[in-house]
């Protein structure tokens, strides 16, 4: 019970600093982030370019 309790109260918690966690397992994924690279506007890509109209 801890345990959902607490990805429930930390995706609240990224949502209030404008993160969208999509699914309780990034944040599992989070914990082996080292480094993160962001270009001068901010922006994160997955690496896929695609077409969005």
């Amino acid at each position: 019970m801890a345990t959902p309790l607490a990805l429930i109260r930390g995706g609240g918690m990224a949502a209030e600093r404008g993160i969208l966690m999509r699914s309780g397992e990034a944040f599992q994924t989070l914990k082996d982030i080292t480094h993160v690279v962001l270009d001068k506007t901010g922006t994160i890509t997955e690496g896929t370019p695609r077409l969005v109209a």
